[in-house]
C-alpha cells in the first residue's frame, strides 16, 4: 500500500535448520527517517520474530524498491 509497487516477490529459503521469509517489492522505497516512524506494522514485525527467537531486517534493496526479511532457527 504504501510503497506503491507494481509487484513483489515473496520467496521462503531452508538451509538445514535456518528458514528465511523474505518479501521484496519495486516500490519507491523508505527513507531510513521512516525506521523510527511511531507506526506499529514494522514494530509489530519485529516484535514477533523476536518473540519466536528470530530476526528481522528492512532496508532498502540495492536494485531498488524494499527488501523484508524474517530468518528463524528450526529445533
Amino acid at each position: 500500500k504504501h510503497s506503491l509497487a507494481k509487484s513483489i516477490t515473496v520467496s521462503l529459503h531452508r538451509k538445514g535448520n535456518d528458514l528465511t521469509l523474505s518479501v521484496r517489492d519495486t516500490g519507491v522505497g523508505f527513507q531510513e527517517s521512516a525506521l523510527l516512524h511511531k507506526g506499529l506494522g514494522l514494530r509489530s514485525m519485529r516484535y514477533r520474530a523476536n518473540a519466536i527467537g528470530g530476526t528481522f531486517e528492512n532496508k532498502p534493496h540495492p536494485e531498488g524498491g524494499t527488501l523484508v526479511r524474517c530468518s528463524v532457527t528450526l529445533r
